[in-house]
């Protein structure tokens, strides 16, 4: 049986083999490094998310996704509980920008990416990856 729940510092190994997994086609996710010491710290901020001991702004809950058979970690995603609070977070929006002068005989429309911080505080799902073994049964 396959169930989510909230990382533990015991899962390290696992995450670090879901991170070498990720970067095993070559790209691999920024928020899932395989860097020991990086995703240490960020299972010991979620222990101390869900413990209530940080400040709203730097809440991040991470889960994994655990095979009860054998223990493995198959999964992981994670929720940031409110972005942009302690350090600036951009996004970006499609808009329109039109060039017009009828003296001119000009009328141009074009669209573009605006940058933005409109979903400051808001919170976002992110870190979601699947070991390729479990990616079968709906397990995603």
């Amino acid at each position: 049986m396959m169930f989510i729940r909230p990382v533990e510092h015991k899962d390290l190994p696992g995450l670090m083999e879901l991170a070498r997994s990720a970067a095993s086609g070559g790209v691999g996710l920024t928020s899932l490094p395989i860097n020991e010491d990086r995703l240490q710290k960020r299972i010991a901020r979620s222990v101390l998310s869900f413990s209530g001991e940080l400040d709203r702004a730097d809440h991040g809950y991470v889960f994994v996704l655990e095979d009860s058979e054998n223990g493995k970690v198959a999964g992981i995603c994670a929720v940031e509980a409110a972005v942009g609070l302690k350090e600036p977070w951009y996004n970006y929006r499609i808009g329109t920008i039109v060039h017009a002068s009828e003296e001119l005989g000009v009328y141009s429309r074009h669209e573009t990416l605006f940058l933005s911080n409109d979903h400051t505080g808001y919170s976002e799902l992110c870190t979601l990856y699947l070991h390729p073994d479990y990616r079968v049964k709906r397990n995603g």
